[in-house]
């Protein structure tokens, strides 16, 4: 994993980035434990609602 990955998981959701510049990737883990179907592109008012908490909880390096 990157040292700038950022994931969170929101009520079924698992979503999930290797850096704060690449897209948000997005799982619903009650269909799809192991995480081989991205639903970022039919989610995406889901995935503005986690760019939001991505925005917040990113702090810049050094």
């Amino acid at each position: 994993m990157s040292p700038h990955a950022q994931s969170i998981r929101l009520d079924q959701w698992w979503s999930y980035r290797h850096h704060p510049s690449k897209p948000i990737q997005l799982y619903d883990l009650t269909e799809d434990l192991a995480c081989k179907n991205d639903l970022a592109k039919t989610n995406p008012e889901v995935i503005d609602r986690l760019r939001q908490f991505f925005a917040e909880a990113h702090i810049d390096s050094e």
